[in-house]
């Protein structure tokens, strides 16, 4: 995955958690918030980041450089995605306890 990619998805799954903590009564911002984190869990592992530069004898050079370092980043990111799951949980034993408006 590109790494503008992968922050933009970071960006969104941010704001998905933010929306998840502000409005309390929707439940669509967990499962959002589910998949997103999902998502980059398992993209995370290979990030490519590409440049391109021009040499003095006017030839351009493209280069893709990849970063497979997130292993580490798989984890959070997949706890990340089971605090959602719970999250889910709660809301809909809190929406039959009290019943569906």
């Amino acid at each position: 995955m590109l790494d503008s990619l992968f922050f933009a998805l970071f960006g969104l799954a941010v704001f998905m958690c933010a929306l998840t903590t502000l409005d309390k009564e929707e439940i669509a911002w967990p499962v959002l918030s589910f998949l997103i984190w999902i998502v980059l869990a398992v993209c995370v592992n290979s990030i490519e980041k590409v440049s391109s530069f021009m040499q003095s004898d006017n030839t351009i050079v493209d280069h893709i450089a990849q970063y497979t370092g997130g292993a580490y980043l798989t984890i959070l990111f997949l706890g990340m995605a089971l605090v959602f799951v719970i999250v889910l949980i709660n809301r809909t034993r809190e929406m039959f306890v009290r019943g569906v408006k």
